[in-house]
């Protein structure tokens, strides 16, 4: 063998040897500064390190001169040793397994660079890693049944306002419903747990004030903006001798940026004061269906106190 192949062999290896020793320095240092209180998942550096070390293995597994066999079998190692790896909380273990993890790029660097014996390596490594870790095959996804919000059913019962109802039309004692106001809006419990379909219905109108809340909020905050486009506009046609410019029929004039807004916000409180009168008749008429319920309840117990006592 020639003597100045092997020198540049020998500074190769003393290259190698010197970034090895860099490296384990910082895998060091990495792991010291990690808090004790932490799981090494849950810390930044370590999160991060980890990714990296990660997409390069893939990504070089993807560039090496490998069967598609051979480069799926290497991405399936990879993933489960990972995946394997990713609840240790040792540090000797991590220490480890970042080790190996960057021996195996190093590796992996060679082959994608052509170097014969690092190729040779991986098509005599490969066939020796157990089938579980070579497995490709992926379970399926266990997907969660997720609730929806039904369509509410057409009520074809008599109505919350209908009530009390007649003796014959009930089962067991009569029960009266509670007055309730969620956040304003009036509805009659009459047993526990509410139905599914009131509490969506109590939701929607909820999520629609919030949506008119909103824009009534918004419809504030724009019209500063626009009382500001207006000013310019009122510059520019100042300044360039427009006048009042009329719209694009030419009959009625141009409207304001200002304009939009306050529609927007007569709007919103013209429906939140409907909703109030709305909501305040409905919680008369549950009222006076919960004082009837109430009196009919009274009158029916004390005429099955006085059979009782009859009997």
């Amino acid at each position: 063998m020639p003597m100045h192949v092997t020198a540049r062999d020998s500074n190769f290896a003393v290259l190698a040897q010197s970034a090895e020793g860099h490296r384990n320095i910082e895998i060091d240092g990495l792991l010291r500064l990690m808090p004790r209180f932490l799981v090494p998942g849950h810390h930044g550096p370590h999160r991060k390190a980890a990714i990296a070390l990660y997409r390069a293995l893939i990504t070089q597994s993807y560039a090496v001169a490998l069967q598609r066999e051979e480069r799926d079998a290497l991405q399936s190692i990879i993933r489960n040793r990972f995946k394997a790896h990713r609840v240790l909380t040792s540090e000797r273990l991590l220490r480890n397994a970042f080790c190996a993890g960057y021996k195996a790029l190093d590796h992996l660097d060679a082959a994608v660079h052509g170097d014969e014996r690092s190729i040779a390596n991986l098509h005599e490594l490969l066939p020796k890693v157990p089938q579980k870790f070579r497995d490709t095959t992926h379970r399926p996804l266990v997907q969660t049944k997720r609730y929806e919000v039904p369509l509410l059913p057409l009520h074809t019962g008599p109505s919350v306002l209908d009530r009390p109802l007649t003796r014959e039309e009930i089962k067991g004692p009569r029960r009266p419903a509670t007055l309730i106001s969620a956040n304003s809006i009036p509805f009659l419990r009459f047993k526990k747990p509410q139905p599914r379909n009131l509490s969506n219905l109590l939701h929607q109108r909820l999520k629609q004030r919030a949506s008119r809340i909103f824009r009534l909020e918004e419809g504030y905050e724009m019209l500063l903006v626009a009382t500001q486009e207006d000013q310019w506009d009122q510059i520019v046609e100042k300044e360039f001798n427009l006048g009042n410019m009329p719209g694009p029929d030419n009959k009625y004039p141009r409207l304001t940026w200002r304009h939009v807004w306050y529609r927007q916000i007569w709007m919103m409180r013209r429906l939140h004061e409907e909703e109030k009168v709305k909501n305040a008749l409905m919680a008369a008429k549950m009222h006076d269906v919960v004082i009837k319920e109430q009196k009919l309840a009274d009158d029916e117990a004390m005429e099955m106190s006085a059979r009782s006592k009859v009997s």
